[in-house]
């Protein structure tokens, strides 16, 4: 069976319409030399800025500037279609889809949790032992970046490459340029190490459910919740 494109947020019953390719190719090339300028060259620009929340609102605003707005642009400018809805910002989520998602996200985050204690002796015990400021800290930490991430990459480019490919290559893709976005500024940091390796196949695996969710629900909100839960679970596993 022909696999079928996913879905844009166009009206019901009108098919999908992918834009040029050559302009999404260009588009992330793009994306991917600023980023990766940001996040080596300009980087010294973060570790500059002495207070932690300053240096948080730089950060998300730089990423806001760099992968949201681009995305809103591109699609209202060259495509020339509805941003909210093709980057799924506005479709509700309720009724069925909001149940499977959310059973999803438990399942998921049941064998995350019960892989790291398996393998790695990690547990949750630390989450436990903090009280409500510090949830509340980490979760302010956590909470705005996946905004971003998930917009441009689950929202703009899943939907831009599964309406050219079909969802499943498309999430594939999607997860590989996920992941490669992060090497330029480990790779400047630090040099190869092999926890980037480790840390790659967990990320592709996370990019691969956030694109299911999307799939699952049609929006990108319950994959930004798994994304900032996933985050808010890592900080607390030791």
């Amino acid at each position: 069976m022909k696999e079928q494109p996913i879905t844009t947020g166009r009206a019901h019953g009108e098919p999908a319409r992918a834009g040029s390719t050559k302009a999404l190719v260009v588009f992330l090339s793009l994306f991917f030399i600023a980023w990766s300028l940001r996040a080596t060259v300009f980087y010294p620009i973060d570790e500059g800025i002495e207070s932690g929340l300053l240096k948080e609102i730089y950060a998300n605003s730089v990423k806001l500037a760099l992968w949201v707005i681009p995305a809103v642009v591109y699609v209202a400018v060259v495509e020339r279609r509805a941003p909210l809805k093709v980057l799924k910002i506005s479709t509700p989520v309720g009724g069925k889809r909001l149940l499977y998602s959310a059973a999803a996200i438990a399942l998921y985050f049941a064998g995350v949790i019960a892989f790291e204690l398996f393998t790695s002796g990690k547990t949750l015990a630390a989450l436990f032992d903090s009280g409500a400021r510090e949830w509340l800290a980490v979760l302010f930490g956590v909470a705005f970046s996946p905004v971003s991430e998930e917009i441009l990459y689950r929202g703009f480019i899943l939907t831009e490459l599964g309406e050219r490919m079909g969802f499943w290559k498309a999430n594939l893709l999607t997860s590989v340029l996920f992941v490669s976005i992060h090497w330029p500024h480990w790779l400047w940091a630090t040099g190869f190490k092999p926890w980037m390796a480790v840390t790659s196949v967990t990320m592709f695996i996370l990019s691969l459910f956030l694109g299911y969710l999307v799939k699952l629900s049609g929006s990108i909100w319950p994959s930004v919740a798994a994304h900032i839960l996933n985050n808010f679970i890592a900080s607390f596993l030791r």
